[in-house]
Order: C-alpha cells, then structure tokens, then sequence
C-alpha cells in the first residue's frame, strides 16, 4: 500500500467509524474548513483519479464513479449529496499516484460552503489548500459544469 493510500484511509477510520456507529462524524464536507473536508477532498480526488484511469476519460457526472464499483469512498457520496461540488469533466494533468507533480491550481472540486465562508479546495493536480472565500472566487476553475446537488446534473464540456 502506497503512503498516499495509507494516509487515505488512516485519515477516513473516524469518519467510516462515525457512520458505522450512527453519528455524523463531525460536520463533514462543506463545513467552513473543517479537518473533515481536507481528507474528504484528497479522498475524492484519488476516486477521480480511479475512475480516469480506468475509463481513459475523466467522470462527466456524478453517475459515473458507479462504474468504479466497491472502490468508491464515501466522498463520492459526499459528491452526490451536494456537499462538495465537481467541475465534472475536468481533465487531470496527470494520473500519477503522488498529486501535485504537474502544476495545475485551477479548483477541481470543494465543500458547497467555500465560495461563501472560504475552507478546503481540491485543485485539479490533486493536491488541496484552503483558501479564504475572496482567494476562492479569485482562483480559476477547472474545465467543466458543476453539479451542485443529486438532483442536479451538470454537462462537460
């Protein structure tokens, strides 16, 4: 197990263990920067990053990541909820397994909260930040519609 995966799911134990035992889990993704959102994001990210792979094509709705089967995470629950929002159809620079080894800063996905009260931010390199909401709506964003909730579905262009 690579130290990416490692952390990943070192970092979802509390998480999985709050949903196993009824409770939340604290405020999850989309809270104002919570701890939460920083492992929800990268965990998302490794899921995009699956499913690019395997498909030779990024996911360009929520949808797709049920191809991924029993590999997704509950971030991608998360996704579908509304809670954190994609730019669906984004391309990934690279699919290496360490994020951030080709720069690109432009806003992948983050908690629905961000754009208002700022907190985490997955970038389209995978690596994730937190940025203030003036840094947010500042920053450029990733090629592609974003879906806002489960009832929504946004088109890649």
């Amino acid at each position: 197990m690579s130290r990416l995966q490692w952390r990943r799911w070192v970092g979802l134990v509390p998480v999985l263990l709050g949903l196993a035992t009824g409770c939340g889990g604290g405020p999850g993704p989309g809270s104002a920067g919570g701890a939460d959102d920083n492992v929800y994001l990268e965990t998302f990210g490794e899921d995009y990053r699956m499913y690019t792979i395997a498909k030779k094509k990024p996911p360009r709705k929520i949808e797709d990541m049920k191809a991924l089967g029993n590999i997704v995470s509950p971030a991608v629950e998360a996704a579908r909820k509304g809670d954190i929002v994609v730019q669906w159809g984004a391309a990934l620079p690279d699919t290496q397994e360490e994020p951030g080894q080709t720069s690109a800063p432009e806003i992948l996905a983050y908690g629905k909260d961000v754009p208002e009260k700022g907190g985490y931010v997955l970038h389209l390199d995978r690596t994730v930040t937190q940025m203030t909401s003036e840094e947010f709506k500042a920053a450029p964003k990733a090629a592609g519609d974003p879906e806002q909730s489960g009832g929504k579905t946004g088109k890649a262009k």
